[in-house]
């Protein structure tokens, strides 16, 4: 799995789908070499750290519910497979795991391969508050409110975190989705979500900047190359996560890039009756042109 930067912080850059993908190949394999071999011989080799880190990153972007965040080609599906490989830090979430019959059939999605093993044991899996991970570009901020578990999931991806630079046109993993709201969950319901990936051939109807919640402004281009996005945090205590994405902007005049600054800000407000969000987005531009901000609803 070498789509990363060299110690795995970045994640992998085909996106979560495709890791699950490879996830579903390698870990079984790992853990059967594992039962077999003594584990004094590092059960991933030489790239061990790398390993891990990119484990450490696929287990804090699962959803509450240890379904995938659906970006960059991925599908809607269930993540929750690390628990395969049988070590204390990647548990697996066995309260992910279908309950009754009706769960199988009602929007449950699951993995007999790694169920079965995680209904043998397994534990609760601890998810950060607030994870924010620079090299990998995931802002995935967590409220538990009343008996709610509540998550909303941004994107500010750039340079290994990227499979190629996207457009609606290439052959690559990658959507054009810079600041997009990748999904907003409560426990199992959607609130927004991402399009789902149709398969091979078929990744022009959802990798667009307009498939997104995202913003998108007249004649500004976003481009992969220094200075990056970044994610800081404006505040943070018990009832209030104030966080904001800073996204260098480039707008064409007279043959140059002229570059500007595009700012999404998200807030979340847990108060005694409701959870609220407040999203602002700013360009600092002097010249004129359109804003246009889509959030992608479920219908709920």
């Amino acid at each position: 799995m070498p789509q990363t930067n060299a110690d795995g912080t970045a994640g992998y850059a085909e996106g979560p789908g495709y890791f699950n993908y490879a996830l579903n190949g390698f870990l079984p394999y790992v853990r059967a070499r594992d039962n077999w071999i003594s584990k004094t011989n590092s059960y991933l080799g030489p790239n061990e750290t790398k390993y891990t880190n990119m484990f450490r990153w696929y287990l804090q972007i699962l959803n509450p519910d240890g379904t995938l965040p659906i970006y960059d080609n991925t599908a809607y599906g269930n993540g929750n497979l690390l628990g395969v490989l049988g070590e204390s830090e990647f548990p697996g979430n066995s309260e992910h795991l279908p309950k009754t019959e009706a769960d199988e059939y009602h929007n449950k999605p699951y993995d007999m391969r790694g169920d079965y093993l995680l209904a043998m044991g397994g534990g609760r899996v601890d998810q950060m508050e607030v994870y924010n991970n620079a090299s990998s570009g995931n802002l995935v901020i967590r409220n538990k409110h009343k008996e709610d578990n509540h998550s909303i999931h941004l994107l500010y991806e750039h340079d290994f975190a990227i499979d190629i630079a996207a457009n609606p046109v290439d052959e690559s993993h990658e959507d054009s989705d810079l600041g997009s709201i990748t999904s907003l969950k409560i426990n199992s319901d959607e609130l927004l979500i991402d399009p789902g990936y149709l398969g091979w051939g078929n990744e022009r109807f959802t990798n667009k900047l307009s498939d997104h919640s995202s913003a998108a402004f007249t004649h500004v281009h976003f481009l992969q190359s220094p200075p990056f996005p970044t994610a800081n945090k404006l505040y943070e205590n018990e009832y209030l996560k104030d966080y904001s994405i800073e996204m260098p902007a480039y707008l064409p005049v007279y043959g140059e890039y002229k570059p500007y600054k595009y700012t999404r800000n998200v807030t979340s407000i847990n108060s005694t009756d409701n959870l609220y969000y407040v999203v602002n987005d700013k360009l600092n531009t002097d010249s004129l042109g359109n804003m246009t901000i889509r959030f992608n609803g479920t219908g709920n």
